[in-house]
């Protein structure tokens, strides 16, 4: 049965290469934005951005620069992270081709209960409600394609939420013989007019 890991190093990051091995969370990874001025200048000018990076490339600051075009502030510490997750998943996977996509969350894409066909993803949130997921013994992977949560969660099943500050490390069904122990996951619901919540993912291409 899969299992997930928690650290506080990077450096055990590659526990979610291991078989059976279906959720890593490295904690503390950054400091969730929570400057009111700051969410304020975020959600007023940052339109997001989607962007392949090719790391064996000089891409660090061309990065940079294309967030700054999408309207987002001037953060050193989080253009730093950035490129440190950038860096470090790209060693992790061993894969110079790499998905970076970051933006305000605004519907309700992601509600239900589901696994990504991707191999392995991070997934970060700097502001707002983190990503909810179900530990393995608690699901029932039959209800995963009918769109409702009572069905895929066994009876008294509890979802667990990513700690504030960490990167998850989701391994999906597209990882070797990982059809039927990809994570399980949901994003919080959007509320129009709630508090902005700024959703970062990267995925192997």
């Amino acid at each position: 049965m899969a299992h997930h890991f928690e650290s506080k190093q990077w450096s055990d990051a590659s526990k979610i290469l291991k078989h059976g091995v279906n959720l890593g969370i490295i904690e503390n990874s950054f400091s969730p934005i929570e400057s009111q001025e700051t969410l304020k200048t975020i959600e007023e000018k940052f339109k997001g951005l989607r962007v392949r990076i090719n790391t064996s490339l000089d891409w660090k600051d061309n990065l940079i620069r294309k967030i700054k075009s999408a309207g987002w502030p001037e953060l050193p510490s989080y253009q730093q992270f950035f490129c440190d997750l950038v860096e470090n998943f790209s060693k992790l996977t061993e894969t110079t081709e790499l998905g970076f996509r970051f933006e305000p969350v605004s519907s309700n894409m992601c509600v239900f209960l589901h696994v990504d066909h991707v191999r392995l993803r991070a997934i970060a949130t700097l502001a707002g409600e983190t990503t909810f997921w179900l530990p393995n013994e608690y699901a029932n992977r039959d209800g995963l394609m009918c769109q409702n949560d009572k069905l895929v969660m066994k009876k008294n099943a509890k979802l667990s939420q990513l700690p504030q500050g960490s990167v998850g490390l989701f391994k999906g069904s597209a990882w070797p013989a990982n059809d039927d122990n990809a994570i399980i996951h949901k994003s919080p619901p959007f509320i129009p007019g709630s508090a902005i919540r700024l959703l970062l993912t990267l995925d192997t291409l």
